[in-house]
């Protein structure tokens, strides 16, 4: 739901101000790298290991 309002209203900011609606793509593109870059930090082991744990506790 935060994505639904911060994506076009970013889109939208970043077009008015520069008079380019590409670069209010561009603002977007970014934000996906780095949700990506976010994403690849995660240790997956990790939080399996910390699920499992959770779940043998209840």
């Amino acid at each position: 739901k935060f994505a639904a309002i911060v994506g076009p209203t970013l889109m939208g900011y970043v077009g008015l101000v520069t008079g380019n609606p590409r670069l209010g793509i561009l603002s977007l593109i970014i934000l996906f790298f780095v949700g990506g870059f976010i994403l690849m930090k995660v240790d997956l082991d990790e939080g399996e290991r910390i699920a499992k744990e959770y779940l043998s506790k209840e």
